[in-house]
């Protein structure tokens, strides 16, 4: 929810969330999708990327989110202190899991 290059990870629904007019400008979206689940008191969208690709590193993940790797750091850090999220094994041939029990 900073200021950051906007790279759409699904072009397609991008456009169509443009031409719908919930995106204003590219790099909104997101910002605006949480705002109006926070007024309609709904959750906020959850990211599967990790789930989906538990062996990623973060290099990798920098990359494909789009965001610098020191500032994904900070937020991995932040996860794994709330006990969201955990690095099992090490860091070259370790995977990342999910706690589904914090909600």
């Amino acid at each position: 929810m900073q200021p950051h290059d906007s790279i759409p990870y699904n072009p397609d629904i991008a456009n169509v969330f443009f031409r719908a007019g919930y995106i204003e400008t590219w790099g909104q979206g997101i910002q605006k999708i949480c705002d109006e689940c926070i007024a309609l008191g709904a959750e906020l969208p959850r990211y599967e990327i990790i789930r989906s690709k538990p062996d990623i590193t973060l290099d990798q993940l920098s990359a494909e989110v789009g965001i610098a790797r020191r500032t994904l750091v900070r937020y991995m850090s932040a996860l794994k202190e709330a006990g969201r999220i955990e690095r099992v094994g090490g860091k070259r041939y370790g995977h990342w899991e999910i706690r589904d029990d914090m909600k």
